[in-house]
């Protein structure tokens, strides 16, 4: 059975994916300021030069962590709120 080959766009989103997952596990662990960006790039199995075709730095990387933690709420929040019948905002 042949495995279909990804994209460059499916590979570069693969790729950011996984460096922002190992960013995440990386800060719990160790903390913001003594994550490297070689850290995050280690975890996650690739270079220095991938992150940062990826990212501009750690601090884009953390407001992207950010965004999806912050919408990923929202979107529980709807759903509770769906549930109980209730609309927000009123």
């Amino acid at each position: 059975m042949k495995r279909e080959r990804l994209t460059h766009a499916q590979r570069r989103e693969q790729t950011r994916e996984r460096l922002l997952e190992a960013a995440r596990k990386t800060f719990v662990k160790k903390g913001l300021a003594a994550t490297s960006v070689e850290n995050i790039a280690e975890a996650a199995g690739y270079t220095r030069g991938a992150f940062y075709s990826n990212f501009d730095g750690k601090p884009e990387l953390l407001l992207e962590l950010l965004r999806r933690d912050h919408d990923s709420a929202q979107e529980r929040n709807s759903a509770q709120n769906a549930r109980r019948g209730a609309t927000y905002p009123p």
